[in-house]
């Protein structure tokens, strides 16, 4: 339903420019209802209604409709896949508008890993807030880099050969673990 004096109103001058009653006049939702096309134009006007109004206005429009309408729950879920197919925003309780964010399947796997690699982060600002020396290495392949930590200079080394990287001695430099 409209959300505001000014809109109630343009929508009434509207509806009786067409031969209709006004919004107040009981059967005004019966009339629109023969100018409902098909579902996806049901839907589309079940989707423009506030969600509190949509079962009362389903249940006005139904009965007078040129087709057989599907249950009003088949027309909510179409309306929430289509938002998700096109990432509209969602509106919170609050009335503020957030980003669409898909729903993540989280299985137990991706929780262990998940877990452990927010583990090994942890432990890597560990490691370089007490460590003492920082070894920097780029790989001569693919010229990544990585940063190792130790309290000396040889915990760094092993602390990069734990992590896969090697030393090429025939390029005189070291090598990542993928390029290995």
């Amino acid at each position: 339903m409209p959300r505001s004096k000014i809109e109630r109103n343009r929508i009434n001058r509207l509806l009786r420019a067409n031969g209709l009653g006004s919004l107040e006049e009981r059967g005004t939702l019966m009339q629109l209802a023969y100018l409902v096309r098909d579902h996806a134009h049901l839907r589309d006007l079940l989707n423009a209604c506030e969600p509190s109004e949509r079962v009362a206005m389903y249940e006005a429009i139904q009965p007078n409709l040129r087709f057989p309408a599907k249950p009003l729950d088949v027309y909510l879920a179409e309306m929430q896949e289509l938002a998700a197919r096109k990432q509209l925003p969602v509106i919170e309780p609050n009335g503020t508008l957030t980003p669409y964010r898909p729903p993540e399947i989280r299985t137990q796997a991706a929780e262990e890993k998940a877990s452990s690699d927010l583990l090994a982060e942890a432990n890597e600002v560990v490691a370089a807030a007490t460590a003492r020396k920082a070894l920097k290495v780029v790989c001569a392949h693919c010229t990544r880099a990585a940063v190792f930590h130790g309290f000396f200079s040889d915990d760094c080394v092993k602390a990069a050969r734990e992590a896969g990287w090697r030393y090429d001695a025939e390029h005189h430099a070291e090598v990542c673990p993928e390029c290995v």
